[in-house]
């Protein structure tokens, strides 16, 4: 037989106990508008009470409300994203909301290409209205929204590959666009390829790596060959001429960091993600032999030069 019985912390909060006969005490479970407090509890009664669903960006809480309750919940980033797929905002709209939530410190607001797009073409309308240059990677920091989407990518808190990910699809929409003044391509690779080569990866113990962050940039932008291949080989020639640009500004007063960045790290991590890939050997090897193919045949040379010093499986020397 169970009997209730109440005890006080340290703190005098009421705490509920029910004891069984053996004199166990078994802690109650409390009603849920008492365990979180802050009307949030009564929030996710009262969406079960009318069958809605809960509007929360706390993802514990959502998560807590469809477990216990059964009720679905969606955040203010569904909101507006479903606000503009319906044709409610436009991607302006979008993109200035997920920008204040960025600066008011929300911790994980998804953004892609389009945003950063969004923000570089009024960058580009502003400088040809007011008859000036076309914005390079300062301006573009310096803007109040681009600038903020732009230092995400130096975030450590996300996935350096997710952020990587996100760099190359929007380059790749850039390298689309025809009437796009090169340069702006160049000014565009520099941030994002910088910032997520500077990501803190090698620990005190083991040392730090030698040419570490010239091996990540490297490695960006192999993937970003890479992808270029899958998605369009004629793409290739503009993004290894805008590749080895960025690299001339990144490492401008360095001429061995530049050539081991774009000469050996390079075709090393292409070689490398090529290798990964869940395909046939036969398959790889078109990949190795028709991406440096795209380059001036100087380049194309030292590249197969790398591939079979390192005689990856595939290749079958």
């Amino acid at each position: 037989m169970l009997e209730s019985e109440k005890s006080m912390n340290d703190e005098d909060i009421e705490i509920d106990y029910q004891v069984t006969a053996q004199g166990l005490y078994i802690r109650t479970e409390e009603p849920i508008n008492k365990l979180i407090g802050y009307g949030v509890g009564e929030s996710i009664l009262l969406a079960k009470q009318l069958n809605i669903p809960l509007y929360s960006d706390d993802t514990g809480i959502r998560k807590l409300a469809l477990d216990s309750y059964n009720v679905n919940g969606f955040s203010t980033i569904t909101l507006i994203t479903k606000l503009r797929t319906e044709g409610h905002f436009k991607i302006r709209d979008e993109t200035n909301i997920l920008c204040e939530m960025i600066r008011k410190n929300y911790r994980v607001v998804p953004f892609d290409r389009n945003h950063l797009n969004c923000c570089m073409s009024e960058l580009i309308e502003k400088a040809i209205e007011n008859n000036e240059s076309m914005p390079a990677q300062k301006q573009f920091l310096l803007d109040k929204d681009m600038g903020t989407l732009l230092r995400q990518f130096g975030d450590p808190f996300f996935n350096e590959e997710w952020m990587a990910k996100i760099a190359i699809s929007w380059w790749i929409s850039l390298l689309e666009k025809d009437d796009l003044d090169k340069n702006i391509l160049v000014e565009c690779l520099g941030y994002p390829s910088f910032a997520i080569s500077t990501l803190p990866t090698s620990r005190v113990i083991v040392g730090i790596k030698k040419y570490e962050q010239e091996s990540r940039i490297g490695h960006v932008f192999g993937f970003f060959l890479i992808n270029c291949y899958e998605h369009n080989q004629q793409l290739l020639p503009g993004a290894w001429s805008a590749i080895k640009s960025c690299c001339g500004k990144i490492f401008s007063h360095d001429e061995k960091k530049y050539n081991i960045t774009l000469f050996r790290a390079i075709p090393e991590w292409i070689i490398k993600d090529i290798e990964a890939m869940n395909i046939d050997d036969s398959q790889k090897m078109v990949r190795v032999i028709n991406i440096p193919n795209q380059f001036p045949e100087e380049d194309r040379i030292k590249f197969e030069n790398i591939f079979i010093r390192l005689r990856p499986k595939f290749m079958h020397i």
